[in-house]
């Protein structure tokens, strides 16, 4: 079949324009990709993660299997840095209950165990009133704000992840001292990979708490 040379030189000019705006669109792509949304993820059981903390200490965190918990789901994990095994919610990852070594369940006094709202997303941000205690072991009411500030590549002893940073403000009304935290959260290991703790405001002073992924074990 003949095609009269109007028709092949339109043809031409449109492939050329294609390949043309491929091309510009390539080279304006950014240095990293962002995942639109990073859902809350699933544990298995036999899930490890060990992280090596400022002091030098290290701890492993493993999901041991999957209770019933007040008409919900929770995962069982066991911290070996600590005393108490913990119970995640399957649906939420939030923090539910601390289980004691004799297996007495306990609604935890202070939720410093999960600092997430599923999904993820760089921009968004949330806050919460969390109750705990001072120092001095006075009861005290905290405002917990959070903010998805980017997802990024960052290295830590276990290797070279992509991660939501995550900003972590604690601000106390009483002594108008404000403590800011740094979480690295990577979709690909299913926890953090780092904490850090940025400058403190007022009277608080701390050193030495921040930790790093040291190595990390999926079942599946």
């Amino acid at each position: 079949m003949k095609y009269p040379i109007f028709a092949i030189c339109t043809i031409l000019f449109f492939s050329f324009f294609l390949v043309h705006c491929a091309t510009e669109q390539k080279t304006v792509q950014p240095t990293y990709v962002s995942q639109d949304k990073c859902y809350a993820p699933v544990w298995n059981v036999g899930d490890s993660w060990r992280y090596k903390y400022d002091d030098k200490k290290e701890g492993e965190l493993r999901v041991l299997g999957i209770e019933e918990f007040k008409s919900s789901k929770i995962y069982i994990v066991k911290d070996v840095y600590g005393a108490y095994k913990k119970g995640f919610d399957v649906k939420t990852l939030q923090l539910k209950v601390e289980i004691s070594s004799d297996g007495k369940k306990m609604v935890p006094m202070t939720d410093w165990g999960w600092h997430y709202d599923f999904p993820l997303y760089v921009g968004k941000k949330w806050e919460k009133m969390v109750s705990g205690k001072d120092a001095e072991n006075n009861p005290r009411d905290y405002l917990y704000t959070y903010k998805v500030m980017s997802f990024e590549n960052i290295t830590v002893l276990a290797g070279a992840f992509k991660a939501f940073k995550i900003e972590f403000v604690q601000v106390d009304y009483v002594t108008s001292s404000e403590i800011k935290r740094y979480i690295w959260y990577s979709p690909e290991v299913k926890r953090e990979v780092k904490f850090q703790y940025g400058p403190a405001h007022g009277r608080v002073k701390i050193t030495g708490q921040g930790y790093e992924l040291k190595s990390f074990k999926l079942a599946i």
